[in-house]
């Protein structure tokens, strides 16, 4: 028996290891080393089934996915007969069907075992990893040259610097719009105030840096989540006491603005208030000339379909990208294309259901700070999905599966449509299902 426990917590630290590793890899450097990543995923996955306890929410969980499975399979075939290229169809399988899999049992098995708490502590030391790519991503390019950063960004890389203007372009920046507006939303979550007071204003200075609209837009929407939603306490504070914190939450995250403004004005040359006036014309303009021309030409296939859908890997008459013509940076108007209203209905079933699930503990001001924390993050990353394929990258995709499994392993779900006569055998073949993957 000793000996079976001592194998027991020996797999279940080399699971913490491979975990971390992949937090490592898909947030810190996203994209960079694609099939490293792909393979420490699939032993992540592998080694949470020896761990992962089913219940309800995982019972839920799968279903939700067998929906969009369904979805996405009789999509993938209309855009088969529709002479959709195979490289595009096997994309969309692992993309919208396989990795979505990995990771919602790598994140159950992340919560069950590893626990919340340690969780954030990891993603804030990864936060300072994320920063650190920054610094060295400038530094390169500034002083040995484009060529120098490649690792960090496939496409060709760039730094637009002119009149207090600074903008690059670097895949961490989509782990940052999670972090900003997690980190920002709950402050507290860090409890050495030492880190924390180092760590907001890195990414407060990250986010200014970046050029990138949706990262900056996750700088107020962390904050003003901070300050109109409430956390739980063990003690339930009075009126007078609220008022109070988020008067001193106010002065401190505007020191801390003010005080990296002036710092980046002073030793980098940057201009503040020239880069918020940039950031509010892309909000202005829709994020630039080629999303309008992207809306366009997807609303003009929209309307020709009928809104029923042309099917995976059918793209329109405008290119964005000229490697995968069927990919457009509108991911929910381009998945009302793919695979209509309905198809897009059930994708967005699961984010629906986490809004309804969450808004509950929000109005009753009973909201955990670790559930705050990660609905911040999500609900950045769910805003930039509008005009950013995040979700369409398998690197990405934690960013609105964890928060989804951290809030449902807290509850218990009760599944009416389940308990319903016609589909209680959805149910047996969703647990047969899963016990064949733990076994």
């Amino acid at each position: 028996m000793a000996a079976a426990g001592n194998q027991f917590i020996f797999i279940q630290g080399v699971f913490r290891l491979f975990v971390f590793l992949l937090l490592f890899l898909t947030i810190a450097i996203p994209n960079s080393l694609q099939f490293f990543t792909a393979a420490i995923m699939l032993i992540c996955f592998i080694l949470a089934l020896l761990f992962v306890r089913i219940n309800h929410y995982v019972k839920f969980l799968v279903f939700l996915h067998c929906c969009n499975v369904t979805v996405t399979l009789c999509y993938i075939a209309v855009g088969y007969f529709n002479n959709a290229p195979l490289i595009a169809i096997l994309q969309v399988f692992i993309i919208y069907i396989i990795s979505p899999f990995l990771w919602i049992f790598i994140s159950i098995g992340i919560i069950q075992t590893i626990g919340i708490n340690l969780l954030i502590r990891w993603i804030t030391y990864i936060s300072f990893a994320c920063i650190i790519t920054v610094a060295i991503f400038f530094l390169l390019f500034f002083n040995f040259g484009p060529e120098y950063v490649t690792f960090f960004i496939k496409a060709k890389p760039n730094i637009h610097f002119q009149d207090g203007y600074v903008g690059a372009t670097m895949y961490v920046y989509g782990s940052l719009i999670f972090l900003s507006g997690a980190f920002l939303s709950t402050p507290e979550i860090v409890t050495y105030k030492k880190i924390r007071y180092i760590l907001l204003p890195l990414l407060l200075a990250a986010g200014i840096t970046s050029g990138r609209s949706a990262l900056i837009l996750s700088i107020p929407i962390g904050i003003f989540l901070g300050l109109i939603i409430p956390s739980k306490f063990v003690n339930i504070p009075s009126a007078n006491y609220e008022t109070w914190k988020i008067c001193k939450r106010i002065f401190n995250l505007g020191l801390i603005g003010v005080i990296s403004g002036l710092t980046l004005q002073h030793f980098a040359s940057i201009d503040l208030i020239f880069i918020i006036i940039k950031f509010l014309e892309n909000i202005i303009n829709f994020g630039g000339i080629a999303r309008i021309e992207q809306y366009q030409a997807l609303l003009d296939g929209i309307i020709k379909s009928y809104g029923l859908g042309m099917g995976h890997g059918i793209g329109v008459n405008y290119i964005r990208n000229y490697n995968f013509p069927w990919r457009y940076e509108l991911v929910w108007l381009s998945s009302i294309f793919r695979v209509g209203l309905f198809g897009t209905l059930i994708y967005s079933s699961p984010f629906v259901y986490y809004f309804f699930k969450i808004s509950k503990p929000i109005l009753k001001h009973n909201l955990l700070p670790q559930d705050k924390f990660f609905f911040s993050g999500f609900l950045c990353a769910f805003i930039a999905s509008f005009t950013n394929p995040y979700f369409e990258s398998f690197v990405f995709q934690w960013m609105y599966i964890l928060p989804l499994v951290v809030l449902l392993s807290r509850i218990s779900v009760k599944i009416p449509i389940l308990s319903m006569r016609p589909q209680q055998r959805v149910e047996k073949v969703i647990d047969s299902y899963c016990k064949n993957c733990l076994h």
